[in-house]
């Protein structure tokens, strides 16, 4: 099988090695969308709805012309995408949907946001106050390291089900069904932000004074904080890229 990888992330570049040491015939983008029988896009597929991600001299509307009769692989993708390329392409799959690549995925997120943290904290891991905002998977899994490293953990969450959980774990949970409208268990050093949306406003930034935060999410929902922010977005590829690869070689290889 004839395998076209597009991106120019180090994931997408691993992958590529990955496949050709399965015995795929892989071949990077170099230009030509006409090679190979399956195309495999990266992860966000775009980060303005026109352009490829890591791409930019191509555009969606160009991988939906060249996707007719063929297996189109990506991750995140704009609906409009979904559906145009749907309607022509032999296989089209979401791999960023798949439970396996999410779970995997995440773990690796988590594990780098560490080492992040671990660059860039005056102070280390063990006896730290951390704050995870959100409690998806990566959330889930990060609270578990910083815990596991001698943080002081404080999730913030909104569902019951999610504080519930929090506290069986051990962590302090707080909710955020209000926002953030009391102050925290405990004055924080570092705030970890899992969720996609604008929960600290201005109002809420002095009840984090003096913590650095780091945007695990993006979407702006840091854009208000009042502090030190660092933007921790795709780390995967860029703290372990041969690893990203393998999770998203493993979650589709038996569609290819």
């Amino acid at each position: 099988m004839s395998i076209l990888v597009i991106g120019n992330d180090d994931r997408q570049r691993r992958l590529c090695e990955l496949l050709l040491h399965e015995g795929y015939d892989a071949r990077a983008y170099d230009g030509d969308l006409s090679f190979g029988e399956t195309v495999i896009l990266p992860l966000p597929l775009s980060r303005d709805g026109v352009t490829v991600n890591t791409v930019p001299e191509l555009t969606l509307s160009e991988i939906t012309a060249a996707s007719c009769g063929r297996r189109i692989f990506f991750g995140k993708a704009p609906a409009d995408f979904v559906k145009e390329t749907e309607r022509v392409a032999e296989l089209c799959c979401d791999y960023n949907e798949i439970d396996s690549f999410l779970w995997e995925n995440a773990r690796i997120t988590a594990e780098a946001a560490l080492a992040l943290a671990i660059d860039t904290l005056p102070i280390q891991i063990f006896g730290m106050n951390a704050v995870v905002i959100g409690f998806g998977r990566i959330a889930k899994i990060l609270s578990k390291y910083l815990k596991a490293l001698g943080a002081k953990v404080t999730v913030c969450a909104r569902k019951p089900s999610d504080l519930g959980y929090a506290s069986a774990e051990g962590y302090e949970a707080y909710s955020i069904a209000d926002g953030f409208s009391s102050p925290l268990p405990h004055k924080p050093d570092a705030v970890f932000n899992t969720a996609p949306a604008l929960l600290i406003d201005r109002e809420a930034s002095w009840l984090f004074s003096g913590a650095v935060a780091f945007d695990l999410a993006g979407g702006g929902a840091m854009s208000q904080y009042d502090g030190e922010v660092v933007m921790a977005l795709a780390l995967p590829a860029k703290y372990s890229p041969l690893g990203a690869a393998q999770a998203l070689f493993n979650s589709i290889k038996d569609k290819l």
